[in-house]
């Protein structure tokens, strides 16, 4: 199922998909919204990478805030559906 989750992405990025190789497979019955949610976690994971590369840690903080917050909120609609 996963390899089938990753392939929803469009150009997917190399080390988001190692992490994503990673984690235990979802819940079937929340798939849907673990698709609809990886394009915006590539997007962090990319700018959190960028902004790390340039040591700029004030980005790399904001960019890893909007991530949990995402996340956060993708836990409550995953676990509340």
């Amino acid at each position: 199922m996963r390899q089938a989750i990753i392939q929803t992405l469009s150009n997917p990025d190399p080390g988001f998909v190692k992490i994503l190789e990673r984690i235990p497979d979802s819940d079937p019955s929340i798939e849907l919204k673990i698709i609809e949610s990886l394009p915006k976690l590539q997007e962090l994971y990319k700018r959190k990478r960028a902004a790390f590369a340039r040591r700029d840690m004030v980005e790399f903080e904001h960019v890893l805030n909007e991530e949990i917050d995402f996340v956060k909120d993708l836990g409550q609609i995953a676990f509340h559906s």
